[in-house]
């Protein structure tokens, strides 16, 4: 879970994560990614959307973590929580995938440059 957490920017999918994720989770196949999301979802770290294009995990902003972050710092420390969130939106998330969040107001374009 802290993987997803920790990947590249505020949002993930399974393409990406096993693109640009820690490598030694790169391995994981689509069913552990979605399991990993939902139980991340559950205690209100983010939240997981099937209809996007396989699947996407978006993650809480920093403010809205913090209290879950501290009550499980074993997923992630907020400081390298912030530093990951900020970063730009993976390349391999897809062109369509990028247009179908930003017309629907999710992210920004600078978030993917």
């Amino acid at each position: 879970m802290s993987g997803i957490l920790l990947a590249m920017g505020p949002i993930t999918t399974h393409s990406s994560f096993v693109r640009q994720g820690p490598t030694s989770l790169r391995w994981i196949n689509k069913e552990q990614f979605v399991t990993a999301a939902k139980q991340l979802e559950a205690i209100n770290l983010g939240s997981y959307d099937s209809t996007i294009a396989g699947g996407v995990f978006f993650k809480k902003s920093p403010s809205d973590a913090l209290t879950m972050l501290q009550a499980h710092p074993d997923l992630a420390s907020i400081d390298e929580y912030l530093v990951r969130y900020a970063l730009r939106v993976p390349a391999s998330v897809g062109p369509k995938v990028k247009e179908m969040l930003i017309s629907q107001g999710r992210l920004l374009e600078s978030q993917f440059k």
